[in-house]
């Protein structure tokens, strides 16, 4: 749960200017790909329409 919200806070900086584009991050020595579209606006992280 505590993973999760972190995961949620790092996600709504980054897709505020990247929406549904392809987001890295590195995270102890590995690389994490996320891609978020249609989930993100689900959430709310994304206002814009397409």
């Amino acid at each position: 749960a505590g993973g999760q919200r972190l995961l949620d806070l790092l996600l709504r900086q980054k897709v505020e200017g990247d929406c549904g584009a392809p987001l890295f991050w590195v995270l102890g020595g590995g690389v994490l790909l996320l891609h978020y579209d249609l989930s993100v606006e689900q959430r709310g992280f994304c206002r814009w329409s397409r």
